[in-house]
């Protein structure tokens, strides 16, 4: 499971960032959008590695109140796939 994903994370694009973000009702700005993007091809291993030692919630400066409590619901959501 997780080379398909490393497979995936190795072709992510921003545009693929915001068309997900957007299906889920998740307006990025462009500063939220580029530390996403940064922030997940630097970090999918350690995430991946233990999924339940993720601490979001660090991560809340990044973003507007609005997305962070959405993505945050999308993390809980996904990780129960990991």
């Amino acid at each position: 499971m997780n080379l398909i994903i490393e497979g995936y994370i190795k072709n992510l694009t921003k545009d693929d960032i915001y068309n997900f973000a957007i299906k889920n009702n998740i307006d990025l700005t462009l500063e939220e959008l580029n530390f996403t993007y940064n922030f997940i091809k630097t970090n999918y291993q350690e995430v991946l590695k233990s999924p339940n030692n993720f601490n979001f919630d660090k991560y809340r400066n990044n973003f507007s109140k609005n997305n962070f409590l959405k993505i945050e619901q999308l993390i809980k959501k996904y990780s129960n796939y990991l």
